[in-house]
């Protein structure tokens, strides 16, 4: 065998990384970021939507997939959910935040010198959590956070009926219902009354919205249950944020996805539970640590 392509072989590739952004307000960011990478001798890819003033190969998700280690998201949570319904799992993601509170970016403007050292030595790990699927007329929807289901019609009532393994668990009137995962626990379904879930959990949170019905509650249940929500007109379903489509009947099967999403985590992070403050006080990381 070749001595040349022994080495080759035998040596670590330089590490490979797609950026990732689709918010103006992240362009400085992300120029400054790219030139650190190549500085460390990383390879660098960007997605199309990157600014003008990057040099750098412009690559799809698609190919992404199959050339990069990992995807580096620059922006909030939304821009990395965007991420996500882009590549999947194919690839781990860090997310830096050029937002506000960006619960699931962790790495804040002023670390992104550290990141890149870190992504250069391998000085992180991947942490896997559950995703989840939604199957509704044929068709599988996958989501980080969670999937909506109203009416069409703002002001209109809906009955919602949850069945788990075939049983029926609830049934009642409300504007709507949230399915989270212990990702999405702490956004939406947060914010109309739900729990937060250990982002470990492999689980739903059922979260009704608004409910008429007085004994309509949160109930939270393994994901390794089948899980199968069903209203009694026209419905409309938000997957994530992005996707809205409208179904008739609307009947959603929901499963977990063990490690569906995959997180770079790295040692010098804010943990968890203070991100978690910061997002119920909506403050920023200085503040959080008061």
């Amino acid at each position: 065998m070749d001595s040349r392509f022994l080495r080759s072989y035998l040596l670590p590739h330089r590490v490979r990384v797609w950026l990732y952004s689709k918010r103006e307000q992240a362009s400085s960011l992300i120029i400054k970021l790219e030139k650190l990478m190549r500085k460390r001798g990383m390879e660098v890819a960007v997605h199309s939507s990157a600014p003008p003033e990057l040099h750098a190969v412009r690559m799809s998700a698609a190919e992404a997939k199959r050339w990069a280690d990992l995807a580096v998201v620059v922006g909030g949570d939304g821009t990395l959910l965007r991420a996500f319904h882009e590549v999947g799992s194919t690839l781990p993601i860090l997310g830096i935040n050029s937002g506000s509170v960006g619960f699931l970016m962790e790495v804040m403007p002023d670390q992104v010198e550290r990141a890149v050292e870190a992504l250069v030595k391998g000085d992180y790990v991947i942490e896997e959590r559950m995703s989840g699927i939604a199957l509704i007329g044929g068709r599988e929807y996958s989501f980080i956070n969670e999937i909506v289901l109203s009416s069409p019609r703002h002001d209109k009532l809906i009955r919602i009926s949850s069945y788990v393994d075939g049983a029926l668990v609830q049934s009642g009137r409300a504007d709507g219902l949230i399915v989270a995962t212990p990702t999405g626990s702490t956004a939406y379904a947060l914010s109309a009354g739900g729990p937060v879930l250990d982002p470990q959990l492999s689980a739903f949170v059922l979260v009704p919205i608004a409910p008429f019905s007085a004994l309509l509650k949160p109930v939270v249940f393994s994901s390794s249950r089948r899980i199968t929500i069903s209203i009694d007109c026209r419905c409309r379903i938000v997957v994530d944020g992005l996707v809205s489509l409208e179904a008739e009947p609307c009947e959603v099967e929901v499963r977990g996805v063990p490690g569906g999403l995959r997180l770079i985590k790295l040692p010098f992070s804010e943990e968890l539970w203070s991100r978690l403050r910061r997002r119920l006080t909506d403050t920023i990381p200085s503040q959080a640590a008061l």
